[in-house]
């Protein structure tokens, strides 16, 4: 989810429209975290008459939609006058997306449809990737542990303790100690983390964020920049779980006020810049290499 991708006379008319969707001091902040990311210190708003031809790129047009989603909920459930504003967004851009229903179910203070409409967002494409590698065998390797603390992987298991005999330093061996520290279960073991959700723990490993909820969100933020598939899916999602309190995922406990505007832009933005480590990315290439090594050459400054 690249959001730096408006050019000049667009970044304006964004903008623009962004504060008509919903002006705060906390809105301000989001809008100048878009501006940074473009290189502009000072963000200079325009209104136009026509979205579509102040902005053709459809692909742009569907990340300003995006981006009044986040707007609409800085300063926690929006009211359903904001929500109006973003329908009509939408329609004047010519674009959807799944976030403007969910966005009205907040609003109308539906939790818990807000968040099955999410789980099946997220859900729905790392199940179906599962699928096609490995049929129901890849669909129970993601389900048992995430939902039932089970899974039982041996050789899978043995390959990430493994992690722990190369220097310290490398990337494998950090990330041995992250999870052992935490008493984190290895990809294999009874409730640890799925190894096609790996990328995510290595996020942490390489950004810098902890694992409390001020550094989830802003993980969430970078792995949502990095994810080239639906990467506005995971920024709704960590904003919904550690902003409004709105539990997503099985594994964390939902959390309020956590959405730091600059911190997580500046997040999102860097992961923009970073290479995609959900699609296909594992760290045994990268397992013996020291993190700065490995930083540097994926785009990501901790």
């Amino acid at each position: 989810m690249d959001i730096a991708v408006f050019h000049d006379h667009e970044l304006a008319v964004a903008l623009g429209a962004l504060q008509e969707i919903y002006d705060s001091p906390r809105a301000r902040q989001l809008c100048a975290g878009l501006a940074a990311a473009h290189g502009v210190a000072t963000p200079s708003p325009a209104r136009v008459t026509s979205l579509v031809d102040a902005i053709p790129s459809a692909r742009a047009r569907q990340r300003l939609l995006q981006l009044a989603i986040i707007t609409a909920l800085v300063d926690g459930a929006p009211e359903r006058a904001t929500v109006s504003r973003v329908r009509a967004l939408a329609r004047a851009l010519g674009v959807r997306d799944p976030g403007v229903a969910v966005l009205g179910h907040v609003a109308a203070g539906r939790r818990r449809l807000a968040r099955a409409l999410m789980t099946r967002r997220i859900i729905g494409r790392f199940f179906l990737d599962a699928w096609r590698r490995a049929g129901l065998a890849g669909l129970r390797r993601i389900i048992a542990p995430l939902w039932f603390a089970r899974g039982s992987d041996p050789p899978v298991a043995w390959r990430y303790r493994a992690l722990g005999l190369l220097p310290a330093g490398t990337l494998g061996h950090t990330l041995w100690a992250h999870c052992t520290e935490r008493r984190f279960s290895f990809p294999g073991e009874a409730g640890g983390i799925p190894e096609q959700l790996m990328f995510h723990d290595v996020g942490h490993i390489l950004t810098g964020f902890n694992t409390e909820p001020d550094g989830e969100i802003q993980q969430g933020a970078f792995q949502a920049g990095f994810m080239r598939r639906d990467g506005f899916a995971i920024l709704l999602f960590v904003v919904l779980q550690f902003h409004l309190g709105i539990k997503i995922t099985p594994v964390a406990d939902p959390e309020v006020g956590y959405f730091d505007v600059p911190k997580v832009m500046r997040a999102l933005a860097a992961g923009g810049r970073c290479l995609d480590l959900s699609e296909g990315w594992r760290i045994w290439e990268d397992a013996g290499r020291p993190i700065a090594e490995v930083r540097h050459d994926y785009g990501i400054a901790a």
